[in-house]
């Protein structure tokens, strides 16, 4: 999956509005992907998804059953706001594993 594709995803399923933006969305899907690639894989689509949830202020299980359910009509709403510590870059393993 491309960033255009995770956006369109992220669209799709009712995650961007006033709090999570497709520019958050590119960002979170950056923060996920390898350094030297521009596709994520499984494991790289979950962490954007925890990602995603991070700036939402939502739990990482809501966003994931949002999208696994296939049901848009399932809102991932946080009750934290986005003035809270950035999320981007905090779950990014594979660059600990590149030191």
């Amino acid at each position: 999956m491309d960033s255009k594709s995770f956006v369109r995803l992220c669209r799709q399923f009712g995650l961007i509005d006033n709090s999570f933006t497709a520019l958050d969305a590119h960002l979170a899907f950056s923060s996920a992907v390898p350094v030297s690639k521009s596709r994520i894989d499984f494991a790289s689509f979950e962490l954007a998804l925890k990602e995603v949830a991070c700036k939402k202020g939502s739990s990482p299980n809501v966003v994931r059953r949002v999208v696994s359910m296939n049901d848009p009509s399932v809102k991932a709403r946080g009750s934290s706001s986005s003035a809270s510590a950035p999320c981007y870059g905090s779950l990014r393993p594979h660059m600990l594993s590149e030191a």
